[in-house]
């Protein structure tokens, strides 16, 4: 028997149309991305990710008889793990310490409050990024209070959209908040977007609007603020700094904050 191209084949071949062939193609193309994808967000599947923030905060207003304010330290330390492509594990301690004043006439007062809670939840990839989609994430955390938090446990659910047009990131998302004991509710929406300048360098702006539920649109009750931050990334490309500065827009929201996040994948 002689090895080689058939008449026949050589006809086949002739007549296949080139579209097919080419969509065959895609097709394979499309099915492996689809299989290997990663989030734009998520922690890689079976990739460790530390992170520890810091943040000083303060507050006040002068009403002519009298001021008060408030002078607030934070700090959260955080572990993620990606239990697969889809979906990662994170646990999260954030602790804060506060101290506020209040003066009337010739009275004055000052008092501290502290407050601890432990964060356990699932972020999971709900769609990834495809043509014009963005990527979808949905995230459930459980909180308790440790110490001598006044805070009660509560459940927190949310959704998040990510959308990459190099070199820019954005972001849109919203989520709700319910308190375990007293069923209190609180509802959150932020919007921001990242201009990567280089490599390693990056630019961000965000806005946060946040509300207890027993209001809408109310100033006093209401959190609205803006935040601009700086991202560097070191040179391995594992380690971030992020320097931030947010800035309150309503009586509800801390008159300024000045922050640095870090976080480290393994």
């Amino acid at each position: 028997m002689k090895h080689g191209i058939t008449a026949s084949t050589a006809i086949f071949l002739l007549l296949v149309p080139p579209a097919f062939a080419q969509e065959t193609g895609d097709s394979e193309v499309d099915a492996y991305l689809a299989d290997n994808q990663r989030s734009l967000t998520l922690v890689a599947y079976g990739d460790f990710q530390t992170s520890a923030s810091f943040s000083i905060g303060m507050s006040g207003n002068y009403f002519g008889l009298g001021s008060f304010g408030t002078t607030q330290a934070a700090s959260a330390f955080r572990l993620a793990y990606g239990l697969s492509r889809r979906t990662e594990f994170y646990a999260e301690l954030p602790y804060s310490w506060s101290r506020h004043t209040q003066s009337f006439l010739d009275d004055s007062s000052r008092s501290t409050l502290q407050s601890g809670t432990m964060i356990v939840g699932f972020r999971s990839v709900l769609a990834f990024e495809r043509d014009n989609r963005p990527e979808i994430v949905g995230t459930v955390a459980f909180s308790h209070p440790i110490g001598r938090s006044v805070s009660e446990p509560g459940m927190r659910f949310s959704i998040d959209a990510y959308r990459m047009l190099d070199p820019v990131l954005l972001n849109f998302g919203l989520g709700v908040g319910v308190g375990l004991e007293t069923g209190a509710t609180q509802f959150d929406l932020h919007g921001g977007v990242d201009f990567a300048i280089s490599d390693r360098f990056s630019l961000g702006f965000d806005v946060n609007w946040a509300t207890d539920g027993q209001s809408f649109a109310d100033p006093i009750r209401d959190g609205l603020s803006f935040t601009v931050s700086a991202s560097i990334t070191s040179e391995s490309g594992v380690s971030t700094f992020s320097p931030f500065v947010s800035l309150g827009a309503s009586e509800g929201a801390t008159d300024a904050v000045v922050g640095l996040n870090w976080a480290r994948r393994w």
